[in-house]
């Protein structure tokens, strides 16, 4: 029997063109709001930054990956497929503008080993070996981030990010600077993104646990 594993899916952006595809593709993979749901009935409509989970077997990550990028051009989703025993767990972010990036991920659902694309096995088939660059996380206390920025740090327009239990975990775009000024961004979250990639990290993992840096400042609750 295949392994089963919880996966979660969040459209962060779509477009009323692709709506209707992207409603096909969590349909089809019968992706619910409700987890637990053994029977959940058909979406009717699609909430941006809404998670979507379901259980399902090991593979569904990758084919619900490629039914959006088949079917849609101007979403961006996160595709989050929590490991089992048997197998590690996948993390898919994709955006139009940046492209599609896999890791495998640990239990948090933290991205944690970049799969590189290009690889083989010996077979000649793709493999989910380990790229030659290990992309690290800066890791921050919460409290560098104002109360509004927190709590709607996943549907801030540019921003890719992944609201986990005591924090979030945030791509840091290595344009920030034009996105900042694009999409307005909270004036906090430019120069975090500058400092998490001055220290060549890819991804900031916000955690209420995590220390504060005099680099940056601090809000309080």
């Amino acid at each position: 029997m295949p392994d089963l594993t919880i996966l979660h899916a969040v459209i962060k952006t779509t477009s009323d063109t692709d709506r209707e595809a992207v409603l096909d593709a969590l349909n089809e993979h019968r992706l619910a709001t409700d987890l637990w749901a053994s029977d959940p009935d058909p979406l009717a409509t699609v909430r941006t930054g809404c998670v979507y989970g379901t259980r399902t077997t090991t593979d569904t990550a990758e084919l619900l990956a490629a039914a959006l990028l088949k079917t849609t051009r101007d979403t961006a989703f996160v595709i989050t497929q929590f490991p089992t025993d048997a197998a590690n767990g996948l993390y898919i972010a994709h955006t139009p503008r940046e492209g599609t990036q896999r890791a495998q991920c640990n239990a948090d659902g933290i991205p944690v080993v970049p799969i590189d694309p290009h690889a083989r096995d010996e077979s000649g088939q793709p493999a989910a070996g380990t790229h030659p660059h290990i992309r690290s996380f800066l890791d921050l206390s919460t409290l560098h981030l104002a109360v509004a920025t927190r709590d709607a740090l996943n549907s801030i327009e540019g921003v890719l990010a992944y609201r986990l239990e005591h924090g979030s975990l945030m791509y840091a775009p290595e344009s920030a600077d034009e996105r900042a000024r694009a999409y307005g961004w909270p004036e906090e979250l430019l120069p975090i993104v500058q400092l998490a990639r001055a220290h060549n990290c890819a991804y900031i993992l916000f955690d209420a646990d995590a220390d504060v840096t005099d680099q940056l400042p601090v809000f309080d609750d």
